[in-house]
C-alpha cells in the first residue's frame, strides 16, 4: 500500500518480554511508546506516523503476515528513485516517525528498542544510507542541516553508528599537529565548520575503523566510547535486535547506551547533541539516503520506547547501568 497520508554480562535473558503498557509513572510521564503492527495500520496507537512530504514521496510501505519476528507481522519500507535528475541536495525516504504529540522534551533520558532485517541484498556503494536516527526538533527558519545527535548509518553495506555535536576542535600533539589516530576512549571526529558541528564514530559491523572514511581525521576527550565488542554482532536469523538509551546534552552530560542481540556493544558519554535549536526530542527509523538509484527495502518490528530501563532489559542489567 502505497500512502503519503551491560557491563557485559548478559544472558540470553537479557531482554524482557516486547509488551509495553500504557504510560506508567516514571521519570518520563508519558514516555511508553509500541508498536507490533499487528493491527495493519497506523493509527490503531497512534505512536508512529508515515510523514506527508516531497521526500516521503519517494517511499513506501505495506505491512507483511508472517514476517515479523515470531512469525507475526512486520512493516516493511521501500525506497525508489524519486529526485529529479541533476537536483541538488534532494534526498529520498521512507521513514515512520514518533508521532509529534508525543515526542518528549530535549534532553530527556529514555529507551528504545527495534528490531530491522534486510529485504534483499543490501547496498553496497560508498553511499549515505541511514536506518534510524534520533534528531532535535529545529524550528522554522533556523538555517543550516542539524544532523541526528544519534544515528545508525549504512554505507558500503556495513552499518555503523555515528553521534553528532557542535563543532568541536579536536586534540592537538605537543607540535601543534593534529591528534590522529586516537588512543584509550577517545573519539574520532568528523568536523564540519559549515554545518557548526562534529560527528564521532561510535563502531561498525567492520570494527571500529573511522580510517576507511578520511573525513574521520581527529580525536576529542569531549566526547567519550567505550566499546564492550570490536564490532557490531552479527544478524540472528536475519534480526538485527536494538536497545538504545539516550539522553543528549551538548554541554557535556549526555549518555549513550547500545545493546544488539542481547550483547552491550558501547557507552558513548560527554557533549551530545546540538544547542540552541528546538525544544523537543525524537526518533524516526526507515530507508534514507541522498538521490540514488534502485530500490531499498528495510522490514521493521517490535518498536517501543520507554523511561524505564526494566521494560528493555533485565534489572540486573539496570542496577549496573545506574539506568
Amino acid at each position: 500500500m502505497s500512502l503519503r497520508p551491560v557491563v557485559v554480562l548478559l544472558l540470553a535473558s537479557l531482554l524482557v518480554p516486547p509488551a509495553i503498557a500504557a504510560a506508567q509513572e516514571t521519570d518520563a510521564p508519558g514516555a511508553a511508546l509500541s508498536e507490533d503492527f499487528e493491527a495493519g495500520d497506523l493509527t490503531t496507537r497512534g505512536a508512529l506516523y508515515y510523514k506527508d512530504n516531497f521526500e516521503q514521496e519517494a517511499g513506501h510501505f505495506r505491512f507483511l503476515q508472517g514476517a515479523g519476528r515470531n512469525g507475526s507481522r512486520a512493516i516493511e519500507l521501500t525506497l525508489s528513485e524519486h529526485c529529479p535528475k541533476g537536483a541538488e541536495d534532494c534526498s529520498e525516504r521512507a521513514e515512520l516517525w514518533e508521532a509529534k504529540d508525543r515526542q518528549l522534551p530535549y534532553g530527556t533520558p529514555v529507551w528504545y528498542r527495534f528490531s530491522v532485517r534486510f529485504a534483499g541484498g543490501r547496498p553496497m556503494a560508498d553511499h549515505r544510507h541511514v536506518m534510524a536516527q534520533w534528531k532535535r526538533t529545529v524550528p522554522k527558519g533556523v538555517p543550516g542541516n542539524s544532523s541526528p545527535f544519534l544515528a545508525l548509518r549504512l554505507r558500503e553495506g556495513k552499518m555503523f553508528f555515528t553521534v553528532e555535536t557542535h563543532l568541536l576542535q579536536g586534540e592537538k600533539n605537543p607540535d601543534g599537529t593534529t591528534k590522529f589516530p586516537c588512543t584509550g576512549e577517545e573519539m574520532a571526529i568528523w568536523s564540519r565548520p559549515y554545518d557548526a558541528q562534529s560527528r564521532g564514530w561510535v563502531i561498525a559491523e567492520a570494527g571500529e575503523r573511522p580510517e576507511r572514511k578520511s573525513e574521520y581525521d581527529a580525536c576529542t576527550r569531549e566526547i567519550s566510547v567505550k566499546r564492550y565488542l570490536p564490532a557490531l554482532p552479527e544478524a540472528e536469523d536475519g534480526w538485527f535486535n536494538f536497545v538504545v538509551f539516550v539522553r543528549p546534552d551538548p554541554e557535556g552530560d549526555g549518555r549513550i547506551e547500545i545493546f544488539v542481540n542481547e550483547k552491550h556493544v558501547a557507552s558513548v558519554t560527554g557533549k551530545i547533541g546540538h544547542r540552541d535549536l528546538g525544544p523537543r526530542q525524537y526518533f524516526k527509523f526507515g530507508p534514507y539516503r541522498d538521490a540514488d538509484k534502485g530500490s531499498w527495502s528495510l522490514i521493521y518490528d517490535d518498536f517501543a520506547r520507554s523511561a524505564d530501563c526494566t521494560d528493555m532489559l533485565s534489572a540486573a542489567t539496570c542496577g549496573e547501568l545506574g539506568l
